[in-house]
């Protein structure tokens, strides 16, 4: 409000532009932490407008020209990671937002090219083009050309590359996928991004039906750096893996589809994951073994996960409600019943939220989930 009021008062003085290049700031950095999306594009939009030529002297960027240019290759790289909305869901806003950051986007490659920000950027346009835009092609395309860039600093050359070893998987090209990832994972430069992409050859390893080689890779992984992010998602697999392998009359239908679950989530193709996950659900309760209890909770909370991705809440909550009733005793009822109450909250059910938070500090008192369910008691 402070900023629409300078704004809204005509010519400016530089003290007043120097105000709102401290509120344009503070807003920039909380952007990415709004939950009301109108709020988020609004306020992306209004940053855009001011952070352009003319918008703000010249004099409240003394010496330092560069500060325009990263400000707003943050703000363009915010915007990419989740407030631009997918052309399927509002196309008009999604082509006035790509017009607007590819245009602000070209200005600070022309005004300061060697600008960190806008690598990270470029990247995330290309993730947007192979995820929202549906053109892995493009982002492939995109990304070899910025990994030729000679002003690409080398964090993000790592970055660029995994984009790309993404981009091919999305075009169902496992083979250049492949071969990306592995140059990652032997290059020494790049420690941290080399786990993901060991991860990623995991998963790959397991789609193409070499489960050992996926297995003992995940392992590697998670052994040499149990404190990096992806490791608990490698032990995870890993587990699942193992109590597959272990079964002592293998369901080969059950085997086949649970890799067939891992290839569709790593070429990015939800339906056709959403499909093949009912069909493993359904599998796995015809079959009286504890991994395959497991692989069925599993798919159930991955549906749901979905089913909210696809805008289906109802459908997403009925997936929460089978995995808890038919695994109480699994790894994510208290998960899914969190998942639940937040879900109730949009539906604005504040008494069954509160109810569905109250069951699980009752069932689950020691959960990650406890302390989240116990903290929005609190605060209603």
């Amino acid at each position: 409000e402070a900023a629409i009021e300078i704004l809204d008062g005509g010519a400016r003085t530089v003290r007043e532009d120097a105000r709102l290049l401290r509120l344009a700031r503070i807003l920039a950095s909380e952007l990415g932490t709004y939950r009301d999306a109108a709020r988020a594009r609004a306020t992306g939009l209004w940053l855009l407008h001011v952070l352009e030529p003319g918008g703000l002297s010249d004099e409240v960027f003394p010496r330092r020209a560069p500060a325009r240019t990263t400000l707003l290759a943050e703000v363009c790289q915010t915007l990419l990671g989740g407030i631009v909305p997918r052309p399927d869901r509002d196309p008009a806003a999604a082509q006035t937002f790509l017009a607007a950051i590819r245009e602000a986007l070209l200005r600070v490659r022309r005004e300061d090219p060697a600008c960190e920000m806008l690598y990270l950027a470029q990247i995330r346009m290309a993730d947007y083009q192979r995820d929202a835009l549906g053109d892995p092609a493009a982002a492939a395309a995109d990304l070899q050309a910025l990994l030729e860039d000679l002003d690409l600093p080398i964090a993000g050359f790592a970055q660029a590359t995994l984009s790309l070893g993404k981009a091919h998987l999305a075009a169902a090209d496992t083979s250049r996928a492949r071969r990306v990832f592995s140059r990652l994972s032997e290059d020494e430069r790049f420690p941290v991004i080399g786990l993901d992409a060991d991860y990623l050859l995991g998963l790959l390893d397991i789609a193409q039906g070499h489960w050992e080689t996926g297995r003992e890779r995940l392992a590697d992984l998670a052994g040499r750096s149990p404190e990096a992010d992806v490791t608990n998602d490698a032990l995870d697999m890993g587990l699942r893996i193992a109590e597959l392998e272990m079964e002592p009359d293998p369901d080969p239908g059950l085997r086949e589809a649970f890799g067939r679950d891992v290839l569709w989530k790593l070429l990015d193709r939800p339906e056709e994951r959403a499909r093949n996950l009912e069909r493993l659900a359904g599998i796995a309760s015809g079959i009286d073994s504890p991994a395959a209890a497991s692989t069925n909770e599993y798919a159930h909370m991955e549906l749901a996960l979905l089913e909210l991705g696809f805008g289906r809440p109802a459908a997403a909550e009925a997936h929460c409600d089978t995995l808890v009733a038919n695994h109480p005793d699994g790894r994510y009822p208290a998960r899914a019943m969190l998942m639940k109450a937040f879900l109730q909250d949009d539906a604005g059910d504040a008494r069954g939220a509160a109810r569905t938070r109250e069951i699980l500090l009752v069932q689950y008192p020691d959960s990650p989930q406890a302390e989240s369910a116990r903290e929005a008691l609190e605060e209603k």
